[in-house]
């Protein structure tokens, strides 16, 4: 059985990359940990994932950028849809995690 998941990307936020289950769509706050022309390595302190760049226009990103990703996961692979670069202090974010936390 095949499910196509229609929740618009807005209304879905997840804290780590190991969260992400299957056939439903994400957003994720991460950093560029590794990137070549044909992967990306990102990382939220918790998981690393290595995405395929090779169909995926990707913007100019440095090892320790923060992005917020977008994509849909099918199955075992996960798709990126966007990918945009931010300006945030990786430190400040993961504290403020750790305090929302509590």
């Amino acid at each position: 059985m095949k499910r196509d998941s229609q929740i618009p990307y807005e209304e879905i936020s997840l804290l780590s990359l190991a969260s992400i289950s299957s056939e439903t769509k994400f957003q994720v706050l991460s950093k560029v940990k590794d990137q070549s022309q044909d992967y990306l390595l990102l990382s939220d302190d918790t998981s690393e994932f290595s995405f395929s760049t090779t169909d995926f226009e990707c913007p100019d990103l440095e090892i320790g950028d923060v992005v917020m990703v977008f994509g849909q996961k099918k199955e075992s692979d996960i798709e990126l849809d966007k990918i945009i670069k931010m300006n945030l202090d990786w430190s400040l974010l993961i504290k403020t995690r750790n305090v929302e936390q509590l």
